[in-house]
């Protein structure tokens, strides 16, 4: 042939020679190189035989050259494999472990295992993630073994999704609760009630990636709701109790000016009974008043003490009304019931007096005053102790 056929030869052996020189950095891409460097090297022409020879030989050395580190990259490769393989038919195993656990049903004493969801949800999890980067293996062995991974994976599946089908029923419910408890006229009863299902809610187990958060956001916002009325409520309340507040202080202060100048036991009393009624009606409210309860107990306490003095005083003043009219009686000859002080006296006495005159028998003055001493507490003269006695 002639010699413009070497043109094209020495270019690619110029070309295999650069990959030679200077590998790519991905080995796959150099062995396809090299590849299509061969493809067109067996597509061209021949020439004499001699040179034929020489670039065949060159060329091959080339080849083989360039295709070495590809070489031990796949070799490198396969060993990886292999690795996999064996870390995947771990996971394989572990799958299976973990479904026979959790598919049992009954223990030694044929009452229902006991299942930690959360953690063969967690185990569930770990694994799937593990086997998604376990790395690459042959491609005809890995359908088979992805195939027995999830069979493996199958029943723990099932257990998990009907476990979060009855957490989802459950907290579904709860939402029902709720809802009940956002129309109840009693909001403080609400809050309560609403609180208690907070409690349940957080007890309840995870009802599944799509549902999840969904259900908790819908449970939220009728929480929020519920605590949002019962501010509003207490805004109410605590304006109505201000209200309220003034309103007692405002009948106190009235009382106050009525009574300011009460001296008499009558109106002392009076004055007793109505802030005994109007601490009644304080402690009555929902809301607690403390300093005017203070108040009002304060200004009790203080007319029980009037109350108590003018007692003693009334009584003292009836004692000086008994002796009076006695004496005037005895002085004027007249009838006790006809002097002045007579009209004074309580009707106790008023009756005891006339029981006095209507007796016929002698009365002893002397024996008398002194059982009134007595009676009234009031000292007898000294000559007449010991008969006191």
């Amino acid at each position: 042939m002639a010699r413009p056929y070497l043109f094209r030869p020495l270019k690619l052996l110029a070309e295999i020679k650069a990959i030679v020189d200077t590998p790519l950095d991905n080995p796959n891409e150099q062995a396809e190189k090299v590849k299509q460097y061969r493809k067109t090297w067996n597509s061209l022409g021949h020439a004499d035989d001699d040179a034929e020879q020489s670039l065949n030989t060159e060329f091959n050395q080339l080849c083989e050259t360039a295709f070495a580190p590809c070489r031990l990259y796949f070799a490198e490769q396969e060993k990886l494999r292999a690795q996999h393989l064996i870390r995947r038919q771990s996971y394989v195993e572990q799958a299976k472990l973990l479904a026979e656990q959790i598919t049992q049903t009954t223990e030694t004493d044929n009452s229902p295992a006991e299942i930690d969801y959360k953690n063969v949800e967690v185990e569930l999890n770990q694994l799937i993630k593990q086997w998604q980067s376990a790395g690459q293996i042959d491609r005809e062995i890995y359908q088979g073994i992805n195939n027995e991974f999830n069979l493996a994976l199958q029943p723990i599946k099932l257990v998990i999704k009907n476990y979060h089908q009855e957490n989802k029923i459950a907290k579904q419910a709860l939402i029902g609760n709720a809802e009940s408890l956002l129309v109840n006229d009693d909001i403080f009863y609400a809050v309560t009630e609403v609180k208690s299902l907070q409690t349940q809610w957080r007890n309840i187990g995870y009802a599944g990636p799509k549902v999840e958060n969904k259900l908790w956001q819908n449970f939220r916002k009728i929480n929020d709701e519920i605590f949002a009325k019962r501010e509003l409520q207490s805004a109410l309340d605590k304006s109505a109790s201000t209200a309220k507040v003034a309103e007692l202080e405002s009948a106190l202060q009235v009382l106050e000016e009525k009574f300011a100048d009460a001296a008499q036991l009558e109106d002392l009393q009076q004055f007793e009974q109505a802030l005994q009624a109007l601490y009644k009606d304080i402690v009555s409210q929902k809301a607690k008043m403390p300093t005017l309860e203070k108040k009002i107990n304060a200004k009790e306490r203080m007319i029980t003490k009037k109350i108590a003095g003018c007692k003693v005083s009334n009584e003292k003043q009836q004692w000086h009304y008994l002796f009076s009219t006695l004496e005037q009686g005895i002085e004027n000859g007249q009838r006790y019931t006809e002097q002045d002080d007579y009209q004074a006296l309580n009707a106790f006495w008023q009756k005891k007096i006339k029981e006095l005159a209507s007796k016929k028998t002698e009365i002893n003055r002397e024996e008398a005053t002194l059982e009134l001493e007595i009676l009234s507490g009031i000292p007898s003269p000294s000559k007449l102790q010991q008969r006191r006695m």
